[in-house]
């Protein structure tokens, strides 16, 4: 049985990254040490229509989440943890089947407005 701890975004789960080395080290040793790719990791958030587009590209939430997880995966690859790929969700905001344009997860900003 695998066992994940999340943490409740507006439309999904996430990651608690202080878990994530103890996370990737429970795998290594009840799986017989896998290939791990980690896919779709990203944090979303609500589209803010009237900012500016300056206090739209000032992420740092976004570049925070990645950082820190990014840290705890080489912790769990130095620890002998064998992750083989990281792909983010997603490189560009988007239109969400759920949510429309309301929420934004892209590492790059889509001005909806000015195309």
């Amino acid at each position: 049985m695998l066992v994940l701890i999340f943490m409740r975004l507006q439309i999904g789960y996430m990651f608690i990254q202080e878990e994530l080395k103890i996370f990737y080290s429970t795998q290594k040793r009840k799986y017989n040490d896998p290939l791990i790719y980690i896919t779709e990791n990203g944090i979303d958030e609500f589209s803010h229509p009237k900012l500016s587009r300056e206090e739209a590209l000032n992420d740092s939430q976004r570049i925070d989440y990645y950082y820190n997880h990014l840290y705890y995966v080489q912790r769990a690859i130095k620890h002998g943890v064998h992750v083989k790929g990281f792909f983010a969700w997603s490189l560009l905001d988007n239109f969400e089947w759920y949510s429309g344009y309301t929420l934004r997860f892209g590492m790059n900003f889509v001005d909806y407005k000015m195309g």
